[in-house]
């Protein structure tokens, strides 16, 4: 499976990569650019797998202020207005930072998409709460 894995974390990207050794075919981008650059080319994912917090500083943006960069909601938007949801990718948001992961979650599920929240270190070591 073709998958297009968005994070600027290099750990993670690692773990991931490690994990899904010989089972995915795993692009790997690390912010919004590379991600629309990716989605672009012509490659065909059946899988996106998106976080938010693009930089540090995203991590130390107030609710409701507004970052430098682009973040994963600015990712979201970008998918909904661009990538056809009857026939997109399916989408995990693996975002730590839970309003973001909501809003970027609603905005792809308002424009048809199938979207999963599933914090990233829940998704690499199947970490279920009840």
């Amino acid at each position: 499976m073709k998958v297009l894995f968005l994070d600027d974390d290099e750990q993670r990207h690692t773990m991931f990569e490690f994990k899904h050794r010989g089972q995915l075919d795993i692009t790997h981008v690390r912010n919004y650019d590379e991600f629309i650059d990716a989605v672009q080319s012509g490659e065909r994912y059946e899988m996106y797998f998106l976080d938010h917090d693009l930089s540090d500083e995203d991590a130390m943006v107030e609710p409701g202020a507004s970052s430098k960069e682009k973040t994963g909601t600015d990712v979201a938007e970008w998918i909904a207005s661009n990538v056809d949801a009857k026939n997109g990718p399916g989408i995990v948001v693996h975002s730590l930072n839970p309003p973001g992961a909501e809003r970027m979650a609603l905005n792809l599920r308002n424009a048809g998409f199938d979207v999963v929240k599933q914090p990233f270190y829940q998704m690499i070591y199947n970490i279920r709460y009840a």
